[in-house]
């Protein structure tokens, strides 16, 4: 067995909010919207900033789902718009027809990441910098095989593709970061999506055969 030097890199996420994401195709409509107007029953379940609850009790007439959480309103979910960026693969954006985010970056970035797919065809970015394209590309996610070793090389089934990381992109301040998801016919999901800086903090060691 031999072995190599690598670099070793992290990636600096930002934190996705109503200013970053400034646009998309993915509904966001699971539930009405809360209002503080309504007397809601027990087990109703309303959307609140970009995430689903639902009421733990009856009479439940002007209690904030965020302020009352736990007592009067139980959290549930982050809507299906909203449950990638939430950085936990358990919550995750469900497709059935291809859909899009748009993204305006606040600072420098390099990075996309898409962790823990299922069912997805292909991935476009598009960036638009002073309403400019500097980057237009269409991804797919690679097979990969389940060990690595000369025998699963030649031998073993590839499974489908369960992650995408998209690297030395060219966003700046202002670029308008456009992803387009293509699932497959059966549909899709996708766990996390990630979009930060990648930083080189040393040299690790990449075991291979």
């Amino acid at each position: 067995m031999r072995h190599f030097k690598a670099p070793l890199k992290i990636t600096r996420s930002l934190e996705i909010t109503d200013a970053i994401l400034t646009g998309s195709s993915v509904p966001e409509s699971e539930h009405a919207a809360y209002s503080a107007g309504t007397n809601y029953a027990k087990g109703d379940r309303r959307i609140y900033q970009h995430a689903i609850y639902e009421s733990l009790q009856a009479d439940n007439l002007g209690k904030n789902p965020v302020d009352e959480s736990g007592v009067w309103w139980g959290f549930v979910s982050p809507t299906n718009r909203w449950a990638p960026f939430d950085l936990s693969p358990t919550t995750r954006l469900q497709l059935s027809a291809p859909q899009w985010y748009e993204f305006t970056a606040s600072s420098s970035l390099s990075k996309l990441g898409f962790v823990k797919c299922d069912g997805i065809a292909a991935v476009r970015v598009v960036i638009t910098t002073a309403g400019v394209v500097t980057h237009d590309k269409t991804y797919t996610l690679k097979a990969r095989l389940a060990s690595a070793s000369w025998h699963a090389w030649y031998y073993q089934r590839r499974a489908p593709g369960t992650g995408l990381v998209v690297s030395d992109l060219p966003i700046r301040v202002g670029s308008i970061v456009r992803v387009e998801i293509t699932p497959s016919d059966a549909g899709g999901s996708i766990g996390t999506i990630l979009i930060g800086r990648l930083y080189q903090i040393g040299v690790g060691v990449r075991w291979g055969v």
